[in-house]
């Protein structure tokens, strides 16, 4: 698995749980080299994590699922 580290903003924490990377702050390299060492250290923890959110949520047939019954509910309003 690969590990994920990413910037701490807000798109990206809605995005991606916490436990499946690991995020730090702009502009702050002691907190990127934090967040590097963290996601080594979890790396198995955290690709597990990851894969499991995956399946449960980001296969295509649950994302299409998902935008379908967006567009039905947004057609019948």
């Amino acid at each position: 698995m690969n590990d994920l580290v990413l910037t701490n903003i807000e798109i990206l924490n809605t995005i991606i749980p916490k436990g499946c990377a690991t995020f730090f702050q702009l502009d702050d390299i002691m907190d990127l080299v934090g967040a590097i060492q963290e996601a080594y250290d979890n790396r198995e923890a955290f690709g597990n994590n990851l894969y499991s959110y995956y399946k449960e949520n980001l296969t295509g047939d649950i994302m299409g699922s998902k935008y379908l019954n967006l567009y039905k509910r947004i057609v019948n309003q």
